[in-house]
């Protein structure tokens, strides 16, 4: 379904073959997004790069304006405000989960984002649910979870762009690395992170209180 609908649109991708890049959310700025239509510029045509999310009015004119000026009108595709149903099935169909915050600039969001812990990141759970590889960032926070759950390529925020290009070189041309990815973060969602599992220990101690 979803490599149909971006076609429709006009997305350069054929029926087989090229990659999917999904950011379900957080469309804004800090978020490696220009960094990643920079490293678009410089991958096969088709590589796409599907951004989901509600930026502010500003950020929406500042992307638009972007991809315009760097020809990517057929690679890089925004959905604004899309349906629960188009969520569910872009993150079904595509091939790779967007998960960069940063590079953060001196000031205010560096310090909100010093203070902000990446765990808390939905979409996370959300790529390995959809069983996604997922290109992540250099964040010490994340490291013992990257070691646990073998489904991350990481990129460094210090070169951002260039980390990308090598990562989404090797997801694109490698379609059983990316499956093999994504069955281990979907296999860790089933056993470990998900709802059911992570609260059962709390539901179960409150049923014992209920009982008492």
């Amino acid at each position: 379904w979803l490599r149909a609908e971006l076609r429709a649109q006009g997305a350069a991708l054929l029926e087989q073959g090229g990659c999917i890049l999904l950011r379900a959310g957080a469309v804004g700025p800090h978020g490696g997004i220009e960094e990643t239509l920079e490293a678009l510029t410089r991958l096969p045509e088709g590589t796409v790069f599907l951004m989901m999310g509600r930026p502010s009015d500003a950020y929406r004119a500042e992307l638009i304006a972007i991809i315009r000026e760097r020809g990517l009108q057929h690679r890089a595709i925004f959905w604004d405000r899309p349906s629960d149903e188009q969520w569910k099935r872009a993150l079904q169909g595509a091939d790779v989960g967007h998960l960069i915050h940063g590079p953060f600039p001196e000031g205010p969001m560096a310090r909100v984002y010093a203070d902000n812990s990446s765990l808390s990141n939905y979409r996370l759970f959300n790529y390995m649910a959809a069983g996604l590889p997922i290109i992540a960032y250099d964040d010490p926070r994340m490291s013992e979870l990257y070691q646990e759950v073998a489904c991350f390529r990481v990129a460094r925020l210090k070169c951002l762009t260039e980390d990308l290009v090598a990562i989404l070189t090797e997801l694109t041309a490698e379609p059983e690395t990316r499956k093999a990815l994504g069955i281990v973060g979907r296999r860790a969602h089933l056993t470990t992170y998900t709802w059911q599992h992570q609260f059962d220990k709390i539901l179960v101690k409150s049923r014992k209180l209920v009982r008492q």
